[in-house]
């Protein structure tokens, strides 16, 4: 029952994604946040491009999909509402 549980949960999270692309980057990431945190290394530059790295690269997060996509199709919705006025008015 436990073993279910955790293999439920292994299945749902973002590891069953990991490839080696996603943990090179995430490395990456976190060697730019230790260069910004403990060797100063324009640390107001580098840790938020490193964070930034860092969010980006989380597996199966879809933050370059999301609120694009979102966006996109209110737009289309939007003129299609918007053209269904025009025909109903002439």
């Amino acid at each position: 029952m436990l073993t279910d549980a955790l293999s439920k949960l292994l299945q749902s999270s973002g590891f069953t994604a990991l490839n080696w692309q996603y943990i090179v980057m995430i490395a990456i990431s976190l060697v730019l946040i230790y260069l910004a945190i403990v060797k100063k290394f324009e640390p107001l530059l580098l840790l938020p491009i490193a964070f930034g790295i860092l969010l980006a690269n989380l597996p199966l997060s879809d933050l370059m999909n999301g609120p694009a996509v979102r966006l996109f199709s209110l737009i289309v919705e939007t003129a299609e509402h918007a053209n269904k006025h025009k025909k109903a008015a002439r």
